[in-house]
């Protein structure tokens, strides 16, 4: 009976062992061997160290200069103006000054002008003009600006001068003032012609020509003259003739780069204002 028993025990024990041993082989079969595992996916090799140059790029445009193109240079008149000899004024005796030596007035000379109807300029962004008396005389004797222009009267002589105007268009006094002291310049504002005096020695005479326009021009002793950087276009012309106080009107119409070479010394004309 125990034999029979222990028999039985040994046969369910030999199968559980078989059923166990299956079991576990089944199990290490599922495992994948490790030359079954897939591969990993390929990956981009490392980038070089070294960076690679870029590809080049269009030629960039050429920059804009900077300075602005050079401007036409307009046109230029020039040629011949009238010149009549003036008589002196009669020079008195001063008094009991210190010995007064009056030198010669300068020589006569005109005055033109191209174009009006230009703003005054502005006084103080350009040096003052320079009336001087010297020798007992207004050098120069006479001077043409444009409206805006101031005008100084230095004193070069060992004297007293006092300059004034009594034109319509600009009256002034300076008060006497001597050799060293300077009076304020003044401007002009008025286009026209003023007439200066000193009311200290009565024969000394001036002029200052005063034009709305940057175009004038005086002449030299021969009576020539030359305007340049005059723009095109059709253009009044206007001619003061100093002794004769003549004021000659005329026209002309001139073209870009154009050079007009002119003759006007004929003193046909009217009183000037």
């Amino acid at each position: 009976m125990r034999g029979e028993q222990f028999h039985f025990v040994t046969q369910r024990s030999i199968r559980a062992i078989a059923v166990l041993t299956l079991l576990c082989a089944s199990l290490v079969g599922a495992q994948p061997h490790a030359s079954d595992a897939p591969e990993p996916p390929a990956q981009d090799p490392p980038a070089s160290a070294t960076p690679t140059e870029p590809a080049p790029s269009p030629t960039a445009p050429a920059a804009a200069p900077t300075t602005a193109p050079a401007t036409k240079s307009g046109a230029t008149v020039k040629g011949k103006l009238p010149i009549v000899p003036r008589k002196r004024p009669q020079v008195k005796e001063y008094g009991a000054q210190p010995a007064i030596k009056v030198e010669p007035p300068d020589v006569s000379m005109s005055v033109v002008w191209i174009g009006s109807g230009f703003p005054p300029i502005d006084g103080n962004s350009v040096p003052a003009r320079t009336i001087t008396q010297s020798g007992y005389q207004f050098r120069p004797e006479v001077t043409v600006i444009q409206s805006g222009t101031r005008v100084s009267f230095p004193n070069n002589d060992e004297n007293y001068h006092s300059v004034f105007s009594l034109s319509d268009r600009q009256q002034f006094d300076v008060g006497r003032f001597v050799k060293g002291e300077e009076p304020a310049a003044k401007p002009f504002m008025t286009p026209g012609v003023v007439d200066l005096f000193c009311d200290v020695h009565d024969h000394m005479r001036g002029h200052i020509i005063v034009t709305d326009t940057p175009w004038f021009a005086r002449s030299d002793e021969a009576g020539q003259f030359e305007i340049a950087g005059i723009a095109p276009g059709k253009h009044s012309v206007r001619i003061w003739v100093g002794p004769r106080r003549k004021l000659i009107e005329k026209e002309v119409e001139l073209q870009e780069g154009q050079v007009l070479e002119v003759d006007w010394s004929s003193i046909d004309g009217s009183p000037s204002k």
